[in-house]
């Protein structure tokens, strides 16, 4: 497995992490705790017959989007993905997924070729909310109700379903 192989990286417990490639594997490892540490493969399954675009876990849940534009979701509890959506009916922009992010029970998904748009949590059309601007990241807040999003030269814009109140 090559650095630039991998798609992304996450830990799903304490002494464990996952690494998903290009090529749609998954591998698992764990740290022993034994001195000198070593990194055990506990496991590796493939789970996408397309090229690994882009993909974001969140949660202990992996979304992802292949190279046909389909974005996918698989649970650690779930045997196999589930498509939630078909990106490419955006066109070229569908293919430039930049972050996923869960929000307001849907998917918040930003695109490098200036979009951003929603996704039933549970699957369906996306639907596209705003096209002013490349996003680059999408971030949940903790301590509020509000998705802040990330753009490439404007800043950064608050999400949110609240009016504004001041009293």
């Amino acid at each position: 497995l090559k650095v630039s192989d991998v798609v992304t990286i996450w830990s799903p417990s304490k002494g464990q992490f996952c690494i998903l490639s290009k090529n749609g594997a998954i591998w698992k490892f764990s740290i022993s705790e034994q001195s000198p540490a070593s990194l055990l493969c506990k496991s590796n399954r493939t789970i996408s017959s397309n090229q690994v675009k882009s993909a974001v876990c969140e949660g202990g849940t992996l979304y992802f989007v292949d190279s046909e534009a389909k974005m996918w979701r698989l649970d650690e509890m779930s045997s196999g993905p589930m498509m939630l959506s078909d990106l490419s009916e955006l066109g070229e922009a569908g293919r430039t997924v930049s972050d996923i992010c869960s929000f307001a029970g849907n998917l918040f998904v930003g695109f490098y070729a200036g979009a951003l748009a929603r996704i039933p949590s549970s699957g369906g059309r996306c639907e596209v909310i705003a096209t002013d601007y490349r996003i680059f990241c999408l971030e949940k807040d903790l301590n509020q109700d509000i998705l802040w999003i990330g753009t490439d030269g404007y800043g950064v814009f608050m999400y949110c379903d609240k009016p504004a109140k001041f009293n």
